[in-house]
């Protein structure tokens, strides 16, 4: 059964995209949960709109989000979390918790996708965090002090 996909689904594919799923899948998850819509002529040409006006509203996004780090790029934001004695921290700090600190600090709402953060930052001391938006990477730096 042909369906399109109406939001990112691990292991199936992007928003917009159609594809092929075995019917029971589709009928029994993906429709009932509104994850995907049976790919009618109709709905591939709403669907096709909708991802053209999709993506000239990120372009406009990103574009503005870039002007805004690029005021912002010699920042710094400091973090105090729980540490033990060796500066080792007791919950590392992911993309989700670093997109938070930059909007309570920087007052900047950005997506955590952007952020690349191989792994979790764990310890005290200065991290550099980069940003990619588009094709712009900006550099933030991120200074972690230790607290009881």
């Amino acid at each position: 059964m042909k369906v399109i996909l109406l939001k990112d689904v691990p292991k199936v594919g992007k928003k917009f995209e159609i594809k092929s799923i075995a019917n029971g899948y589709a009928q029994n998850y993906l429709i009932p949960n509104k994850l995907a819509e049976i790919a009618t002529k109709e709905a591939e040409a709403r669907i096709t709109l909708a991802c053209s006006l999709n993506e000239e509203k990120t372009k406009i996004v990103e574009t503005e989000l870039i002007e805004k780090l690029e005021k912002l790029k010699d920042t710094t934001i400091t973090i105090k979390e729980k540490a033990n004695d060796k500066g080792v921290l007791f919950a590392g700090i992911h993309q989700d918790s670093l997109v938070s600190h930059i909007k309570t600090n920087l007052n900047l709402d950005i997506d955590p996708s952007y952020i690349t953060l191989i792994e979790p930052l764990k310890t005290i001391g200065e991290h550099t965090v980069e940003i990619l938006v588009g094709k712009k990477k900006i550099s933030l730096k991120i200074i972690i002090e230790g607290e009881k």
